[in-house]
């Protein structure tokens, strides 16, 4: 979180049993701006908010208790706030008690790999067209290491060729990039043409200790062979020493359809939001409609 909350700050809220055993937590990112008082997710950050420490043979209806209590226990130890707006991890999956308190929700999908069933299984299991496009570019290219100072200029100007804004956000890039330095929690890889040397396509992953999370990638649309960006993707993927793979996703047609034939099983999580200011409600409504959309 220090990482990425580079315009505001974060905190945590824990709740204990009596002997100090950790039951829940709710991890926020608060904003100031215009006098507002805002929770908002950090830039490039898929996920945030309640994760649950559940104890040991907890039971499905228990469960779902034991989610209600913490999450309004949680809840109402946040600061006052204007606005509240979070993503919940696919763990997350039971956002009544936000719903109870007035709060809306819109479904966001990702898709989750599971890599314990083995790289030669799941290569098997890519869209035809991925898979084969990895004949040429075994052939063809290299995948490297980067560093920061190399691969944000081969990512900005991949982006400026297509006249398209970046979506990334330096700052927060190059915190990773430092809070991670020497550890596996990072993974920065890039598919390099062997005969011009080219970085064509790149992709940076961050890992905790069961998942490896996408953060940024690019790819040059005119270089040669195609499907560069699916290779250094998949490659990247088996580097990591994790059991799953969190594509985190997209809503935008094209970006699932690429994301899609990788084989990973589509999965919802929570968008959930609430506007406590009138006039902040009021601002969004007419400036911003599709601010939560």
């Amino acid at each position: 979180m220090d990482a990425v909350c580079v315009k505001g700050s974060w905190d945590v809220i824990l709740e204990q049993d009596e002997k100090g055993d950790l039951l829940g937590v709710l991890v926020y990112h608060l904003r100031q701006y215009r006098g507002f008082s805002m929770i908002l997710m950090p830039p490039m950050t898929a996920y945030s908010g309640f994760y649950f420490f559940y104890p040991v043979g907890t039971k499905g209806h228990t469960k779902v208790s034991y989610q209600n209590k913490l999450t309004e226990k949680l809840l109402s130890q946040l600061p006052a706030n204007s606005l509240y707006y979070q993503q919940y991890h696919p763990s997350f999956t039971n956002w009544q008690p936000l719903y109870w308190k007035g709060y809306k929700e819109t479904s966001r999908y990702t898709y989750l790999l599971d890599k314990t069933l083995g790289e030669a299984v799941l290569t098997k299991n890519l869209k035809g067209n991925l898979r084969r496009s990895f004949r040429h570019i075994i052939d063809a290219c290299d995948i490297v290491t980067l560093d920061f100072d190399t691969f944000w200029p081969e990512l900005d100007n991949s982006f400026q060729s297509r006249a398209k804004p970046n979506p990334y956000n330096k700052a927060v890039l190059s915190n990773l990039f430092t809070a991670f330095s020497g550890t596996e929690q990072l993974t920065v890889k890039a598919c390099r043409h062997k005969q011009t040397g080219e970085y064509i396509s790149g992709v940076v992953l961050a890992s905790d200790r069961v998942t490896t999370y996408y953060i940024a990638s690019f790819y040059k649309p005119s270089a040669k062979p195609s499907g560069s960006l699916g290779y250094v993707f998949w490659k990247s993927i088996f580097e990591c020493n994790t059991q799953i793979c969190d594509f985190e996703g997209s809503m935008i047609k094209e970006v699932e359809f690429f994301l899609r034939a990788f084989g990973g099983e589509l999965t919802p999580h929570h968008k959930v939001h609430k506007v406590h200011h009138p006039l902040l409600r009021w601002g969004l409504r007419l400036l911003k409609p599709d601010f939560f959309v």
